[in-house]
């Protein structure tokens, strides 16, 4: 079974002034950092035993992933997929989720991706499932838990 683990990057300095970013490159607010020191120890008390983990190449996500690749031990990988971990954007993460659910891509902003969130996709027989959106737990927020 392949699952792969998508994560929103922190929060950024655009993130804070309510300002959509797209490719503008925007580092990590202190927020930002805290938020993913957080998640950083949190993925790492789950003891999962990731494969690899890929990053965006814009500088709030890959700020991110190394954080996290710091706690996990790992590299990070600015590349294209086993068990991966990802961070990205909330629209890739939106569309990547409408893709999944086959939904259209008109229905992505209608999903709401926090900052620093989990969300797993696990491929079983190629057939991906969302079993996991938008999980803040580590923040001390809430959790919308697919599995069940």
């Amino acid at each position: 079974m392949q699952k792969l683990t998508l994560i929103r990057h922190g929060e950024s300095v655009l993130d804070s002034q309510k300002k959509i970013q797209g490719n503008l490159d925007s580092s990590l607010t202190q927020k930002g950092i805290s938020q993913f020191e957080l998640l950083s120890k949190h993925v790492k008390n789950k003891n999962e035993n990731f494969d690899a983990i890929f990053s965006s190449p814009l500088k709030r996500a890959f700020e991110t992933a190394s954080i996290i690749s710091k706690h996990l031990e790992l590299p990070v990988r600015v590349d294209d997929n086993k068990k991966t971990l990802v961070v990205s954007h909330a629209g890739t993460i939106n569309a990547f989720v409408c893709h999944i659910l086959n939904l259209d891509l008109n229905h992505m902003w209608k999903m709401h991706i926090d900052n620093t969130s989990i969300t797993e996709v696990v491929f079983n027989n190629c057939s991906p499932r969302v079993v996991l959106f938008n999980d803040i737990c580590h923040l001390n927020g809430k959790v919308f838990n697919l599995k069940n």
